[in-house]
């Protein structure tokens, strides 16, 4: 619980915070090669794959479809406890998106979460080693 409100403090404060290690080395391997697999070809009609939305970004939609991580990080209790104190009890994740910014390799990853009629942007960086 004190880390909780630790975390909850900083994050209040500054708006952000750095979380713990939350996933292990090979659950992260295997969101960031789900999310390279997606840019590999544009989407296209029925094909999954990427959009360009501007010149130096890539974006994957529907990253909660393609590894059980995406979906399982902002449920897991501490951090779905500092989302639901941070932002209220009725808060609901809405959908989650990726992109890769070029030409710096990094990939974003933004889950978009509901709160009434308040939008709220949670940010989670997956730096890439290649």
């Amino acid at each position: 619980m004190s880390q909780l409100l630790a975390l909850l403090s900083e994050l209040k404060h500054n708006g952000a915070v750095v979380l713990p290690e939350c996933i292990t080395k090979d659950e992260l391997v295997k969101m960031q090669r789900s999310f390279q697999s997606q840019l590999e070809r544009p989407a296209f009609n029925s094909w999954a794959g990427y959009a360009q939305t501007d010149r130096k970004r890539l974006m994957v939609e529907q990253l909660l479809t393609l590894d059980r991580c995406f979906c399982q990080l902002p449920l897991m209790p501490l951090i779905n406890r500092l989302i639901v104190e941070y932002l209220g009890k009725d808060v609901c994740l809405q959908e989650a998106k990726g992109w890769q910014s070029l030409p710096l390799k990094t990939i974003s990853i933004h889950y978009i979460v509901m709160n009434g009629i308040a939008l709220n942007i949670i940010n989670l960086n997956l730096f890439q080693d290649h």
